[in-house]
């Protein structure tokens, strides 16, 4: 049943296996995660089921990358690590947005940051009391510092970001949207050869 209870929405994965997963509450209630959707976040280990930290707010984008956990603290507009051993959280750099959307590339997170719609959903949590400071866009954090060292701002129409992926050795990357003319003009299709007997 489509009943929302605890709102799993990232997987991590490690050597090609899913390793973590993030959940809004560890509840199983329909829509049980809406009450406690300021720190009630957590992460869980999925081969034991046990939760490895608690008190995020609203996390996404669960990542394993250079021997390190990374969870989005969304609500807070963090990057935050966590310990394997201990589930101690580390905040590496405060965002400003709702982050969602985690990609790595050597020393650098590539973050993606929203501004968050106005509805009872994000009432609350701690980033959307902060109007002044959210954004859209992809902020560029270097890991060793946890400084931002570059920003790229959506200022018209996007104000949402749900995943961000590094694609390397890509020029001139296109997005390719639903419509038809569109993706006739996108793609290359092979003209029909006759299929050989030998």
């Amino acid at each position: 049943a489509r009943q929302d209870r605890c709102h799993l929405n990232g997987v991590a994965m490690d050597n090609g296996i899913p390793k973590y997963v993030t959940v809004f509450g560890e509840t199983d209630e329909p829509e049980g995660w809406r009450p406690g959707k300021v720190d009630g976040g957590c992460l869980i280990d999925i081969a034991s089921g046990e939760t490895m930290a608690r008190g995020f707010s609203m996390p996404h984008s669960p990542r394993v990358y250079a021997g390190k956990i990374w969870v989005l603290d969304s609500g807070k507009g963090q990057l935050v690590t966590v310990d394997e051993k201990t589930g101690k959280t580390d905040v590496v750099a405060s965002l400003p947005g709702y982050t969602r959307g985690l990609a790595f590339c050597d020393r650098f997170a590539f973050v993606g940051l929203s501004k968050i719609r106005e509805t009872a959903i994000f009432g609350g949590v701690p980033i959307a009391e902060r109007p002044e400071e959210r954004k859209c866009g992809i902020s560029v954090v270097d890991l060793p510092t946890g400084q931002i060292v570059a920003f790229l701002e959506f200022d018209e129409t996007v104000e949402e970001l749900f995943d961000v992926q590094v694609l390397r050795g890509v020029q001139n990357a296109a997005v390719v949207g639903f419509n038809k003319d569109t993706i006739k003009r996108a793609c290359v299709i092979a003209p029909e050869r006759p299929i050989s007997a030998t």
